[in-house]
């Protein structure tokens, strides 16, 4: 995907600066810093990493790697002193403990300013959340835009602070089992002689982790081949042990498969995941945040011509049932969720249909439409600056 350098933005800098997410993160180096570098802007990340080093024609500015949440405070000097050095055009920022700096960083360069609102922090309580919230309330005042990750999150945003909606549609579409493959082709296929089950992105057990290992287990008792592959990193020390001796304990050895884990798992490494897979599995627990958002992994797993079985939430059993796309069960309910598995094994016609619903609903959520959107944000952005 590349965009045509604008002549009015040709050498104009831009950074994005966060201290929670990876340097690599989909969003934001993958999907946002990629699409400004193709419409010829001058873009730099400042993030956690070990060195500072050019990647993918990006200039990734090395913070001190931290790996307990309360030291992320201690990089935002540092943070500071990288953003300031850049004098950037525009300053991103992808975290809410960063609106102080940015407030910082506007008032001592006169650079345009933008919050990128990656989750609705109104669900979380205690004194954490009343903080973000805080925090967020005070820079709708100021700041020159909000980039908004989701469309639930339109209730956290006064209608008149300037914003725009970059959903996290899917940048790569697949060379095989895209949305153009032909009915003829499609009806080929069936579910594999082991129903091959994926999970992407960060595991914990609010994420599902107990219901998708109880949901293999219940499989394998019922002598149905089935596999489970979970592709992300688990974050949680005791979430890990949890799941490791589940597997142990019911001889799920060969069962489940662990990809990534205690690691960050890049992109480039997940593709074979999809293109191996039948089924993309969501089964959340209701969590607030999750339940007033649409997980990426939806769109990626369309984006491959999985049919997707996730957690009853209103807002996903809206999108399933508009996409006819898979199913819905009661959230932490494995028997169900077994229940629908078994079904489409034995009955590989209906699991066809929802292949089919899939691959046809995929096109719509492409990065494209959002990368555009983000370029004339830019765009009008540096115009006024």
């Amino acid at each position: 995907m590349s965009y045509p350098a604008r002549g009015h933005v040709s050498g104009a800098r831009v950074a994005h600066l966060t201290t929670v997410h990876h340097p690599q993160d989909p969003r934001i180096f993958h999907k946002q810093c990629k699409t400004l570098r193709d419409a010829g802007y001058r873009v730099h990340l400042v993030a956690q990493r070990h060195t500072s080093a050019i990647i993918d024609g990006i200039a990734v500015d090395a913070l001190p790697q931290v790996h307990q949440r309360y030291a992320r405070a201690g990089l935002q000097v540092s943070l500071f002193k990288r953003a300031y050095a850049l004098r950037a055009d525009v300053y991103h920022i992808h975290d809410p403990e960063l609106i102080p700096l940015l407030w910082l960083l506007k008032h001592t360069t006169g650079a345009a300013v933008i919050y990128d609102m990656h989750e609705d922090y109104s669900a979380r309580g205690g004194i954490e959340g009343a903080v973000l919230r805080g925090l967020e309330k005070w820079c709708f005042r100021w700041v020159d835009h909000v980039v908004v990750a989701e469309d639930g999150y339109n209730d956290c945003i006064p209608e008149e602070v300037p914003h725009t909606y970059v959903l996290n549609y899917t940048r790569f579409a697949p060379a095989t089992r895209s949305c153009k493959v032909s009915l003829a082709e499609i009806q080929k296929t069936e579910v594999s002689r082991e129903l091959r089950l994926l999970y992407t992105g960060v595991a914990s057990r609010t994420r599902g982790l107990d219901t998708m290992l109880e949901t293999i287990r219940i499989l394998r008792t019922e002598n149905i081949k089935a596999h489970l592959q979970i592709s992300g990193i688990c974050n949680i020390r005791e979430d890990r042990r949890y799941a490791e001796a589940f597997v142990i304990n019911y001889n799920l050895e060969d069962a489940v498969r662990f990809n990534g884990w205690k690691e960050y798992l890049a992109i480039r490494r997940m593709a074979s995941s999809y293109e191996n897979s039948d089924v993309g599995l969501c089964l959340m627990e209701p969590h607030a945040n999750y339940m007033k958002s649409i997980p990426t992994k939806f769109y990626e797993y369309l984006a491959y011509g999985l049919p997707i079985l996730c957690s009853d939430f209103s807002l996903w059993r809206k999108f399933i049932e508009k996409h006819k796309c898979g199913a819905v069960v009661p959230a932490g309910d494995a028997q169900a969720a077994a229940k629908v598995l078994r079904r489409w094994k034995r009955n590989p016609h209906i699991y066809k249909k929802y292949v089919h619903a899939a691959r046809r609903a995929a096109p719509q959520f492409r990065w494209k439409r959002m990368g555009d959107r983000l370029v004339a944000l830019y765009d009008q952005i540096t115009d006024r600056h």
